[in-house]
């Protein structure tokens, strides 16, 4: 299991739908960390040819929560 993947399975998710219902908006612990969201906004802005992990925007995400995401040159 990835760090990410293990971050994602340890919030509560019953208090985030408890807060969702309540105020409208949860506010859930920091899933990524500012490298992963670094990347995550690299990969997005990289045009779809460019993108060297397959070319979808579901695979960027995938391979950003994993840790295997790269632009091409």
């Amino acid at each position: 299991m990835s760090t990410f993947e293990k971050r994602v399975t340890s919030v509560g998710w019953a208090s985030v739908a408890t807060e969702i219902d309540y105020y409208r908006c949860p506010l859930p612990p920091q899933l990524l960390t500012p490298p992963e969201c670094a990347t995550l906004i690299a990969v997005s802005a990289a045009p779809r040819t460019a993108l060297a992990i397959g070319g979808s925007r579901a695979a960027s995400s995938a391979a950003v929560a994993t840790g295997t995401a790269t632009t091409a040159a």
